[in-house]
């Protein structure tokens, strides 16, 4: 590829929620799909990855969501 490529992934889960996916496999993911949507991309062309995983907790004053569903 002729451009630098970087790929940044973050996601946000529910504390104490069952995943059938560890944020490992969410980040490898992120690769496997990419290679799928563009069928030139190798690893080589990777430039620079970051991937963030937050477990949403404190009572879920930190979840956007959690005021919609305690109105409910």
């Amino acid at each position: 590829m002729s451009r630098k490529v970087c790929i940044a992934g973050g996601a946000a889960t529910p504390f104490d929620y069952p995943m059938h996916i560890t944020p490992e496999a969410m980040a490898a993911n992120c690769i496997v799909e990419t290679q799928q949507d563009i069928p030139d991309f190798t690893l080589r062309d990777l430039d620079f990855m970051v991937y963030s995983h937050f477990s949403v907790h404190f009572g879920k004053q930190l979840c956007p969501e959690s005021e919609m569903d305690s109105s409910i």
